[in-house]
């Protein structure tokens, strides 16, 4: 259509949208973080799955959290790596399940063999890991290893001679 014109906004419009968007985006910025912090997402309970032989209170006094601590401060990756330090669980997995509980997946280490050595009763795990000693056999009806000498030992050292490790892969 020929012959009309175009006004085009003057500055003080242009300036003004643009300050009501820089205002909604800080109002939304401003309510997302109360919400990430608020009281809904407060930790209030932690399960623990797999676990048999080490008990909750000893998984709860390993990861170093405690209930209500806000769940997205929870560093999963170090709590999993504090509780696979622990000589009886091989892996761990940690999930946030929304809004305030976690869910830890615990798998133990299997006994696998017996290693008699410094007059006590190693079990070992398949991976030749010391889960624990005995001063006695007791009720353990696992394969024993003898005669070989590992060095130091002691629960949670991985046993790396060759003997031992023979062995393990034939059982």
């Amino acid at each position: 259509m020929a012959g009309q014109i175009y006004h085009f906004p003057s500055k003080g419009a242009c300036y003004k949208r643009r300050r009501v968007r820089v205002l909604i985006l800080l109002l939304l910025l401003g309510a997302c973080y109360g919400f990430i912090h608020s009281p809904f997402f407060r930790l209030e309970d932690i399960e623990f799955e797999g676990n048999r032989h080490v008990s909750c209170q000893e998984l709860l006094g390993l990861m170093g959290v405690e209930k209500g601590i806000n769940i997205w401060r929870i560093d999963t990756g170090l709590v999993c790596q504090r509780l696979g330090a622990h000589p009886l669980i091989e892996k761990v997995q940690v999930r946030r399940c929304w809004p305030g509980k976690l869910l830890v997946q615990v798998k133990e280490r299997t006994p696998m063999a017996l290693l008699y050595c410094q007059g006590k009763f190693w079990v070992l795990d398949r991976e030749g890991v010391v889960m624990f000693s005995r001063d006695k056999l007791g009720n353990l009806s696992l394969p024993l290893i003898t005669g070989c000498d590992p060095g130091p030992i002691g629960p949670g050292y991985r046993i790396e001679d060759e003997g031992i490790r023979a062995a393990l892969k034939v059982i």
